[in-house]
């Protein structure tokens, strides 16, 4: 299966055009972003690596809970500050 099948609406996104960047220049990419379509809605950390026969491996992990843990911490120590200031 390739990527497009998997992932209909890939190249109506960021990632696709990462994609294509990893491609053309060689350059590794690693990022995080925010993925709501083909019936997904996670947030992705992605790697992009060109191997030596110019295919690219797409490798990502949901980090999902990951980032709902940050956010809630956040979340937390700003109303921990707003008592301890009062």
């Amino acid at each position: 299966h390739t990527l497009s099948e998997h992932f209909p609406t890939l190249h109506q996104t960021d990632y696709f055009d990462r994609l294509v960047e990893v491609t053309e220049t060689g350059e590794p990419q690693s990022y995080v972003q925010y993925y709501n379509t083909d019936g997904l809605d996670v947030w992705i950390e992605a790697r992009l690596t060109r191997l030596g026969d110019g295919s690219v491996l797409f490798t990502f992990l949901d980090v999902t809970e990951s980032r709902e843990a940050d956010r809630k911490l956040a979340d937390l120590a700003a109303l921990l500050e707003s008592v301890l200031d009062t």
